[in-house]
C-alpha cells in the first residue's frame, strides 16, 4: 500500500494499481439499491409515488417495499436530484416527483458506469483469437 502523489491511498495488486478512494466513491454511488432506478424512471417523466413503485415492481418482477422507495426519494430530494410537488387528483392530494438538472447530471454518471460495464462484458465474451493479430 502506498500514498499517491495527491495523498490518496493506492494499493498495488497483481501489477494493477487500485485507487482506494475511487473505489469508495463508486461504492457510495451504489450504496442504496433503488436510487439509480428511481432516478432513471423519474428522468423519463414526472411520476406519482404509487406509479413509481408499480413501475419498479414491473421491472424487477417482484415486490418493492414502499418504505425503501420513500427513503430513496427523500435521499434524492435532500441532494437536490428530485423535487416533490403536490397536485390534486380528484379530492386527493398526490405527490409528484420530477428530476432536477443536478439529477440529470448524476444520472449521466450511472449511465457511464453501465456503458463501461457492458463494454467490459463484451470484451470478456470475445474469443481470445479476436484479441491477437496475425
Amino acid at each position: 500500500m502506498a500514498l499517491s502523489s495527491d495523498g490518496q491511498c493506492d494499493i498495488t495488486w497483481g501489477g494493477l494499481v487500485i485507487d482506494v478512494e475511487g473505489y469508495l466513491e463508486i461504492l457510495d454511488l451504489f450504496r442504496f439499491r433503488y436510487d439509480p432506478a428511481v432516478l432513471g424512471l423519474i428522468a423519463e417523466r414526472p411520476h406519482r409515488f404509487r406509479e413509481l413503485v408499480n413501475r419498479l415492481e414491473s421491472h424487477l418482477d417482484g415486490h418493492v417495499d414502499d418504505n425503501a422507495v420513500d427513503r430513496s426519494l427523500k435521499r434524492l430530494a435532500r441532494v437536490n436530484h428530485v423535487t416533490k410537488a403536490q397536485t390534486r387528483s380528484g379530492n386527493n392530494k398526490v405527490r409528484v416527483y420530477s428530476i432536477t438538472h443536478e439529477g440529470r447530471l448524476h444520472l449521466r454518471v450511472y449511465h457511464a458506469f453501465i456503458d463501461a460495464y457492458r463494454r467490459i462484458q463484451q470484451d470478456d465474451e470475445r474469443p481470445a483469437s479476436d484479441d491477437q493479430t496475425a
